[in-house]
């Protein structure tokens, strides 16, 4: 799958003791110690866990199950059909996150649990899941189909087809209220390994070079937490850091006691990936963990992560911790932990009065050299394997010096600072970060629009600079300037001033995160939407972004630097970048030139820095459990046993055929989930068992007895569930019509069920809206919200099985009822907004900006004018018409615009340079054009500003001698400065 491994030279054998952690055994077996990691000089930073992920991280897919908040369940309420409630604070968990019961059916608030294992995400794998659980209940799935004959009690398996989804509900649990409930819920993907080795993945046993050693993920699952391609992902990075799947970030961990568990019913909740699970990856593919503390947590926490880890950690492997993730980063969601920084310094150091900033990198430094000192002390004669490090901004090595002296600290620390227990420096080097700046985004919508030869420019900008020629602005400070040489140059400079810092201070400089940072950050407002899918995101996926990671990489190396974590491993890119090597499991390497240069890189330089060389143990093979039988079913036996449902009980009616063997029978008895139930006469082949919880598969058989209660035969085991516990029919042919005023009338088939539908629960927008009675096939949606509605129905039946949801139609009300246009106000700096609407029923007009009310007009406006705003800023505007009781009855087209004279001058053409006969040119061009006029031109000369002319020529008499180049930029009369013309050199010794 990868580029031809690096030859390796050490070779040598080491006996490994199988390590165990809260979940099982982590891994069985020693192997050679030439793994393909072991002198890699490159990191990769992990994606976090989550239903929308495309990375295949684990086999059991309920590790990444979440409800979308940071919580694991959603509450759903039966009656309503509201998937989540929000009555999460009502639940009655475990300590590993289990509902232990649900409430009533009558309960005002909810009714089941639900949770969402794929959603948003086409990239999953598709074929059989096996469900394995503990307790009693009722399951139910969304987006698969249960396949009846494969489950049985404690196991179920679904088939989830290609373009679907798929949510867990809990419909019921501890029926019998006896404190068992549903728990322990697995959910492994399909496929598994062949032989026992942890990376040979196979879909089926065809697979296998010998089909008989294949064997599926639920006899690996207990041994093998990690699918087998995500470990060939994984296998050739040195290191692997986990902020992301930690969920550092937003972490508001400060005790022991808020970590995530490895017990966790999920691990893609709030609390993050537990430390066990991060060094249960590392001991697998021998990575190096770099590990990240929780920000604000106590000495406590600290000391016990320590410990956590010198018990499971691989005693050959070094390690990396680091305290938070870019607390000097003023940005979402960095500033929540910059800002308790912040405060704890202020609180230590009241009479400093010092810098907001100051006060926050001192103390981080300080609680870096505590966190370190704390590990160090923990792992005592082993402490060279703690490699403390300590993170700073890349493209300011002033910061990193603030943290690494922390004059407050070490003023009451003996003199000693930061540095001091600290082994390296941790920088984020990333090229193109500047490429989000507005000043360049008029370029970048110019070279969108050119196609290849616009990518062309994007990529002379990456490898030599462009943009500086076009921008430079000689009244602006050099850091507001496009830098010299192009993204990757100025990437190179800032990593050699930040190695000058570490060497001052005695340490190697690391890279905690790092690659190309082309992104608008999830503002994608104006043309920002069409740069970052045509020029940001290709760019990512031409040839030339992997050359300019090899030379990057390149430069790192010559530069000194020490190991590199390149962000990130696998996930979707969209509205804020590229940064995944990869965009979903299975793509091909063809199509990932990032993550094949990293690759390439990797195999070509070995680790360059001092004491780089290491010994790994690879784990070649993983324990394999026996084959799981397959559930009861009918035998062909000496008794044939069949099932119907009573609906009206609650029940089961058995039938069976008469026993046909040697013996006389004398009764048959009925036994229900291994319990005597009941029994017949011998010319008795039926048994009633009513009054059972409904949803709830019960295990029956039938024995056949003679007159000395000596058991003659026995009947095949029927697994079945009581009463109506079958859902009602899917409801077909849903339709919507525009109603020809404000709405849609919706209409479809009926559904049918044994006992009879209650009601139909219509859902708008994937919510649900209301109920009509079963008899009623049709509803009027008066009021659907403005633009493109979607609509759905689910059958309910007596005793509140839901059916499958409909097929879903989309309705939009006409948009051409009231069509918004605006004009620029360039003296007032605002918009002139114009609608045309009349209806009997309108009160006013309401007008929104961003989505917030601005004014209004009564019935007989048509006009309204929005002054005094930002220049050069994307404004939306929406009209709605309002009835005399306040209700929405019509709303607008949206509308983007900017105010006032936010339109730049025409690019200057026919620039002309003629030699004066003399020392100099006389230059010329055409005028521009502007919407409110041209006011003056600005001369370049040799790429700096050099004059102003409100005419359309100049006499330069004087200029330097050699090649002198010309370019002219044309200023309307509020500042809007046009693309500088084409460059013009002359020579003056013509």
């Amino acid at each position: 799958m990868f580029l031809n491994q690096l030859s390796r030279t050490l070779s040598v054998k080491l006996c490994v003791t199988p390590i165990l952690l809260s979940g099982g055994l982590l891994f069985s077996g020693a192997a050679s110690a030439d793994t393909a990691n072991q002198d890699s000089p490159l990191g990769i930073n992990m994606t976090g866990l989550s239903y929308w992920s495309t990375q295949w991280a684990t086999i059991d897919i309920m590790k990444h199950a979440s409800n979308g908040s940071g919580q694991l369940w959603a509450t759903t309420n039966a009656q309503t059909g509201v998937f989540h409630t929000g009555d999460n604070d009502l639940l009655d968990l475990d300590e590993n996150g289990w509902p232990k019961s649900l409430p009533a059916a009558d309960d005002p608030n909810y009714h089941y649990v639900t949770t969402v294992l794929y959603q948003d995400n086409q990239h999953y794998p598709v074929g059989e899941y096996t469900i394995l659980y503990e307790g009693e209940g009722e399951l139910r799935y969304f987006g698969v189909t249960r396949i009846p004959d494969k489950s049985a009690p404690g196991r179920d398996v679904v088939r989830l087809d290609a373009n679907s989804f798929f949510h867990l509900r809990i419909a019921s649990t501890d029926p019998r209220q006896n404190g068992n409930y549903l728990r322990n819920i697995r959910v492994l993907v399909p496929g598994g390994i062949c032989g026992n080795s942890p990376e040979q993945y196979a879909n089926t046993s065809a697979d296998c070079a010998d089909p008989e050693t294949f064997a599926d993920f639920s006899r690996v699952y207990r041994h093998l937490t990690f699918h087998p391609l995500f470990l060939q992902d994984m296998k050739k990075y040195r290191a692997i850091r986990f902020m992301q799947a930690m969920n550092i970030n937003v972490s508001g961990q400060s005790v022991w006691g808020d970590r995530a568990k490895y017990s966790d019913a999920s691990w893609a909740l709030s609390s993050g990936l537990p430390i066990e699970t991060a060094v249960e990856l590392a001991n697998q593919v021998q990575a190096e963990p770099w590990l990240n503390v929780p920000a604000r947590v106590d000495d406590d926490y600290i000391r016990r992560y320590a410990q956590l880890v010198k018990a499971n950690l691989d005693s050959n492997l070094k390690f990396h911790i680091e305290l938070g993730n870019e607390v000097w980063n003023n940005a979402w969601p960095y500033i929540s932990d910059a800002i308790w920084m912040r405060q704890q310094g202020q609180a230590r150091w009241p009479q400093a009065n010092a810098d907001d900033f100051i006060y926050r990198l001192n103390y981080y430094g300080k609680r870096s050299s505590d966190m370190c000192e704390i590990f160090k002390a923990e792992f005592g004669d082993e402490a060279d394997r703690v490699q403390c490090v300590v993170g700073s901004q890349g493209g300011n090595a002033w910061v990193g010096q603030q943290i690494l002296e922390c004059e407050l600290w070490a003023q009451e620390n003996g003199g000693r600072n930061c540095a001091h227990n600290m082994d390296a420096l941790a920088i984020g080097p990333y090229f193109g970060g500047y490429f989000h700046q507005d000043n360049y985004l008029p370029y970048f919508t110019q070279w969108a629009n050119e196609g290849e030869a616009g990518m062309d420019k994007l990529f002379a900008e990456i490898n030599g600079g462009l943009l500086r020629s076009l921008t430079y602005d000689p009244d602006g400070y050099e850091w507001q300037q496009a830098p010299e040489g192009g993204a990757l140059a100025q990437t190179r400079r800032f990593i050699e001033q930040n190695q000058v810092l570490a060497a001052q201070y005695g340490l190697k400089l690391s890279a905690y995160e790092g690659g190309q940072h082309l992104t608008f950050a999830g503002n994608l407002a104006g043309d920002r939407a069409q740069v970052n899918e045509q020029m940001f995101l290709k760019s990512n996926r031409d040839e030339r972004m992997g050359q300019a990671f090899s030379d990057h990489f390149a430069q790192w190396k010559a530069a000194g630097g020490s190991l590199y974590m390149v962000f990130e491993s696998t996930a979707r890119w969209g509205a804020f970048g590229a940064f995944p090597l990869k965009e979903y499991q299975l793509q091909p390497m063809s199509e990932t030139p990032k993550l094949a240069h990293t690759m390439a890189f990797i195999d070509a330089n070995p680790c360059w820095w001092e004491n780089c060389q290491r010994q790994t143990v690879a784990k070649d093979s993983v324990e394999v459990d026996d084959a799981t039988p397959l559930p009861d079913g009918p035998q062909g036996g000496d008794i044939t046993l069949n099932a119907t449902p009573r609906p009206a009980q609650w029940g089961v009616a058995l039938s069976w055929s008469a026993y046909e063997g040697q013996g006389s029978v004398q009764y048959y008895q009925v036994f229900r989930d291994g319990q005597f139930a009941g029994h017949t006469n011998a010319d008795v082949l039926t048994f009633n068992n009513d009054w059972l919880q409904l949803h709830t598969d019960y295990r029956f058989e039938i024995k056949a007895v003679d007159a000395a209660g000596m058991v003659l035969g026995v009947s095949n085991a029927l697994i079945t569930k009581a009463g109506d516990s079958q859902a009602p029919t899917v409801v077909g042919n849903l339709v919507a019509r525009y109603n020809g005023a404000y709405g849609f009338d919706l209409s479809w088939d009926a559904a049918s069920d044994e006992g009879g539908i209650r009601h139909y629960i219509i859902h708008r927008n994937g919510q649900a809206l209301t109920a009509v009675d079963g008899q009623t096939l049709s509803f009027s949606d008066n009021w659907p919200p403005a633009g493109a509605v979607s609509y759905q129905v689910f059958a309910m039946d007596h005793v509140e099985n839901l059916s499958e949801g409909s097929n879903i139609v989309t309705a939009t009300l006409p948009t051409q009822e009231i069509v918004l246009s605006s004009e620029v106000r360039p003296e007032s700096w605002g918009v002139a907004l114009n609608w045309q609407f009349t209806h009997p029923d309108v009160q006013w007009f309401q007008v929104y900006r961003d989505g917030v009310f601005v004014g209004h007009t009564d019935a007989n406006g048509r006009q309204f004018n929005d002054d005094w705003l930002s220049l050069h800023t994307d404004y939306r505007y929406q009209i709605r018409a309002v009835d005399s009781s306040a209700q929405v009855i019509f709303v607008s087209n949206t509308i983007t615009t900017q105010a006032g004279d936010s339109i730049a001058p025409s690019q200057p053409t026919g620039l002309t340079v003629a030699f004066n006969g003399q020392y100099g040119f006389n230059v010329s061009w055409d005028a521009a054009s502007d919407n409110t006029g041209v006011a003056y031109y600005i001369i370049l000369r040799n790429g700096q500003s050099y004059t102003t002319r409100t005419e359309l020529t100049l006499s330069d008499p004087w200029p330097p001698q050699g090649e002198v180049s010309y370019q002219v930029i044309a200023v309307d009369h509020y500042h809007n400065q046009s693309l500088p013309s084409e460059l013009v050199v002359s020579n003056t010794n013509p």
